[in-house]
């Protein structure tokens, strides 16, 4: 019958000749921290073999005269426990898992949390609030690191710096403005910054074109022309916008945008 695996505890002290000879696919598994003494041709012949010995005795053992010519298949044993990473949010973050420890032991591990871009590491699961962290795994063993997503504070403001709204935003997320500011004797033409992937806190700034200025800037076209296309947006010389108005303007000069194109217009 051909051996394929056996555990050798620490009180057996002597290991005698062929006593594992011809074995195949061979698992020995040493309890003893103390190499046992070892029978010569102990594994003659004995293919795809593996000897597993206590944690912190590799060298031991690859050193002492009846193991060294075997140290080729000396190493530590797999750690018989599961370890189960997690994350709160996989969009956030992830876990990498290193094999540590003084002895190197399998027994022993480092993992360590890594938040994406945009994100940065809360805490784990235990409390633990350091990013990395040694363990030993003495036991199946879950662990969850928790992350958050950077948030910014995005504020729009008026041309005299007055607050017109506020919000918070993600990482990566685009601010949402509030409605086109009105200002008397200026057209709203935007803000002053891009809002699309907010990266740091922002204040952004409307901006305007004086109604004055405007006057030798025509469009080409005829006012029916601008009227009908819906493109078109409105505005009274306040700066009021009046686009939803255009099939019943009352008569009166205003302001007409299309596109980088403004001009005045008087409806009769």
């Amino acid at each position: 019958m051909n051996l394929r695996e056996i555990t050798i505890p620490d009180n057996i002290t002597n290991i005698g000749m062929y006593a594992f000879g011809y074995c195949t696919n061979l698992k020995v598994t040493l309890s003893a921290r103390t190499p046992p003494n070892l029978g010569e041709f102990a594994f003659s012949h004995a293919s795809t073999l593996a000897i597993y010995v206590p944690c912190g005795t590799i060298d031991i053992y690859k050193k002492t005269t009846t193991w060294k010519t075997h140290s080729e298949y000396i190493k530590y044993a797999p750690s018989p426990y599961k370890i189960t990473l997690n994350v709160n949010n996989i969009k956030y973050g992830s876990i990498s898992l290193s094999e540590t420890g003084r002895n190197k032991c399998n027994d022993r591990a480092s993992i360590t949390a890594e938040p994406k871009e945009g994100c940065y590491f809360l805490q784990w699961s235990d409390g633990y609030k350091y990013k990395t962290r040694g363990i030993n795994i003495t036991c199946d063993t879950t662990f969850i690191a928790e992350f958050d997503i950077n948030k910014y504070n995005v504020d729009f403001v008026d041309w005299n710096d007055s607050l017109l709204l506020t919000q918070q935003v993600n990482y990566g997320n685009t601010a949402i403005p509030p409605q086109d500011p009105v200002r008397e004797g200026y057209v709203f033409t935007g803000w002053d910054k891009d809002f699309s992937s907010v990266k740091e806190d922002m204040t952004i700034t409307a901006t305007y074109k004086v109604l004055d200025a405007l006057n030798n800037l025509l469009f080409k076209q005829n006012l029916e022309e601008i009227l009908a296309n819906s493109e078109t947006r409105i505005y009274t010389l306040q700066g009021i916008e009046v686009t939803n108005m255009r099939e019943r303007l009352p008569q009166g000069t205003y302001i007409f945008r299309l596109g980088d194109k403004v001009g005045k217009a008087v409806i009769r």
